[in-house]
């Protein structure tokens, strides 16, 4: 057996290793990248993948010389990466020829003249566990840069590229199952630690806000929990859409929930007054009315804890505000 094929068939255990890693997909991309580099001397790859919720998308991310780029977009029924997710295996030494005479359309990632000098293309299809369908080309700016043995590689390489990928996409599943509540698809507790001590490491100013639910309990008792569950949904789905793009919301538990915002404290207020007036006019059988308490870091504390604390006194002031006014009508 040649040094050659020892050195591929041990790229081949490598990238087994990284099944038992916890590896983003991208990682796991560029060490794929890494290993076809120093193995066959691959000068530029690109790996597609179709978007699992959006079929009609790709993600393409490609990477020359060290340098990652990554694009989405439309697939096109012509297009020559759309035929290897299809299931084609292509090997060509003279890609312009190649491309008229099957008259593919190619994108490119890069700058406008790669893909006019780009003379040899290989590509392979894979798949994940999950059926989603992938494609791993390698380039070459020189004419019959790769042979049939480097398609046998590339083919062997993709399937278990398929494997690792496909770990990667069960850890970031389950990683979504443990950090999401299941009844609003909001962060959960777990969640919220976990990205309150980063915004404090950042050192970041940001706003905390901590919302309940007034006489929640009545409410369950009155009208059903079904209706409570309706209640804590309807909750987290205008606290998720009046915060789009200045913050994340969580459901902390119970009828608690929380909003880690860039916001200011005006602003911050004004998200919890939409998501008010959003639950009045979606309940009109029966009052649904939050309550919110609200902190600033680094103004008001330095610390999780103590940040917590501050925007939990303040709810339970409002809280008790709000029940003293409505005991007053």
């Amino acid at each position: 057996m040649t040094e050659q094929r020892i050195a591929r068939y041990q790229a081949i255990f490598e990238i087994l290793e990284l099944i038992s890693e916890q590896k983003t997909t991208s990682e796991i991309i560029k060490s794929t990248y890494q290993l076809a580099h120093r193995v066959a001397q691959v000068p530029i790859m690109l790996i597609a993948m179709v978007n699992p919720k959006n079929p009609d998308m790709m993600t393409i991310e490609t990477l020359e010389d060290g340098i990652h780029s990554r694009m989405t977009t439309p697939r096109r029924p012509e297009g020559l990466v759309e035929c290897v997710l299809a299931g084609e295996t292509i090997l060509t030494g003279d890609f312009q020829v190649f491309l008229r005479a099957r008259n593919f359309v190619v994108r490119s990632t890069f700058n406008e003249t790669a893909t006019l000098t780009t003379r040899s293309w290989l590509g392979v299809p894979f798949k994940t566990q999950k059926g989603t369908r992938g494609a791993l080309s390698w380039q070459s700016y020189e004419s019959h840069f790769f042979d049939a043995e480097d398609l046998h590689f590339a083919s062997l390489l993709a399937k278990h590229l398929g494997f690792a990928i496909s770990n990667a996409e069960l850890w970031h599943d389950l990683s979504e199952l443990a950090n999401t509540d299941a009844l609003t698809s909001l962060g959960n507790r777990r969640a919220f630690m976990h990205d309150i001590d980063e915004r404090i490491q950042a050192g970041i100013p940001f706003s905390l806000v901590i919302v309940d639910i007034q006489k929640f309990k009545l409410i369950n008792d009155t009208h059903g929990h079904q209706t409570g569950d309706e209640v804590l949904s309807a909750v987290g789905a205008s606290l998720k859409q009046h915060s789009r793009g200045m913050g994340r919301a969580y459901r902390l538990g119970g009828d608690e929930f929380a909003l880690l915002s860039l916001a200011d404290s005006t602003v911050a207020s004004r998200i919890v007054g939409k998501v008010q007036e959003t639950l009045q006019q979606q309940f009109t059988s029966f009052p649904v009315q939050v309550n919110c308490g609200l902190a600033l870091f680094p103004d008001d504390a330095r610390t999780e804890d103590a940040l917590y604390h501050v925007a939990d006194q303040a709810m339970y002031v409002a809280k008790r505000q709000s029940a003293a006014l409505s005991e007053g009508f």
